[in-house]
């Protein structure tokens, strides 16, 4: 599946094949049937496996206008919304009646590495909620920063896992000012970044990371002779 970054104003790509998650989403019991207990239902992985002998699967739309989405979040606040996050760097609120709400929840547009307008996998790639969110008014992204001055060749850019804080006077701005950098992870290539950030039911933080990138496992970041991903 592709992971890219289109600028409206730029046209939309013409050369990359897009897979829709849905369509995905439905091969993955397959892939895992192979390495499941006899008798295991596949799709019980994907919440799926009612006690009926069927199951409907149908797709609603709610919301459009965002460029790139690649992670939803519930406060479950009782007000209704979603917390969307916007490959570009913005993270929007859908609101109860449909709509987005003007101003954007985070806005780190000015802090994500410059996009290729035409096709990256760089950029605003993870969101998560604090479970206690309700309470603390933390939450985390992952997003892809500059490289610093002084930086070797081999280093791209940066995973960069931060936390933020939700506005302690507007529940629908976050404090720009409260940004606390947890983890930096060098990327030789600005491919293969991972970066989906999920809470375990141990209640520890996740970060998903990508390979070093670049084309054919060849590239700095791959052990050479071998086309693995190279420890960073």
């Amino acid at each position: 599946m592709w992971n890219t970054y289109v600028d409206p104003a730029a046209g939309r790509p013409t050369s990359r094949r897009r897979i829709p998650i849905f369509r995905w989403a439905a091969c993955l019991p397959i892939a895992l049937a192979g390495c499941l207990p006899d008798g295991f239902n596949p799709l019980c992985l994907l919440g799926l496996c009612g006690n009926g002998s069927s199951v409907r699967v149908s797709i609603q739309m709610i919301g459009e206008g965002l460029t790139a989405p690649v992670a939803l979040a519930d406060p479950n606040d009782g007000t209704g919304r979603l917390f969307i996050a916007d490959q570009p760097g913005r993270v929007r609120v859908l609101l109860s009646n449909g709509t987005f709400a003007p101003t954007p929840l985070l806005d780190l547009v000015g802090r994500v590495v410059n996009l290729n307008p035409f096709y990256d996998e760089r950029g605003l790639l993870g969101l998560a909620l604090h479970p206690n969110f309700a309470a603390n008014r933390r939450f985390f992204v992952a997003y892809n920063s500059e490289k610093k001055p002084g930086d070797p060749d081999t280093v791209e850019s940066y995973v960069r896992l931060s936390e933020f804080l939700l506005s302690a006077g507007d529940s629908s701005l976050a404090d720009m000012a409260s940004e606390r950098i947890l983890l930096e992870i060098a990327k030789p290539q600005a491919n293969h970044n991972g970066g989906q950030v999920a809470f375990g039911p141990d209640g520890f933080l996740y970060l998903s990371i990508g390979d070093g990138g670049g084309g054919n496992d060849t590239s700095a970041g791959h052990t050479p002779g071998l086309g693995n991903a190279e420890p960073w």
